[in-house]
């Protein structure tokens, strides 16, 4: 809502400026977020590669159902919006309105 009043008071431009300053200051808000020890690696701490971490999580979503919901969520979502995006196209080729209906119907 607050895009719809910046886009109509200064613009499109300064809206996707805001949008991308708005990413910086949430990036830097998130990096100044001290770990905690508990999260921080030892010394000891054995090195593992991307990909055997990358399989840990897998594994973990795949044992943890809600977290596997929660991140299903997303992907299902936006799936369902493309779907609904694609009927309305397709709605209005199929069922023209406005001067495309009546120049198609010989008025």
């Amino acid at each position: 809502m607050l895009g719809g009043f910046v886009t109509s008071a200064l613009g499109y431009q300064a809206a996707f400026l805001l949008n991308a300053l708005s990413f910086v200051v949430s990036a830097l808000l998130v990096a100044s977020i001290p770990s905690s020890p508990a999260h921080r690696p030892g010394a000891d701490a054995k090195r593992t590669g991307f990909l055997s971490e990358f399989a840990d999580g897998g594994r973990h979503v795949l044992a943890d159902p809600p977290v596997l919901a929660l991140l299903s969520i997303k992907p299902a979502w936006a799936c369902g919006s493309a779907i609904a995006l694609v009927l309305v196209q397709y709605g209005s080729r199929v069922f023209p309105t406005g001067r495309r209906a009546r120049s198609r119907s010989g008025y």
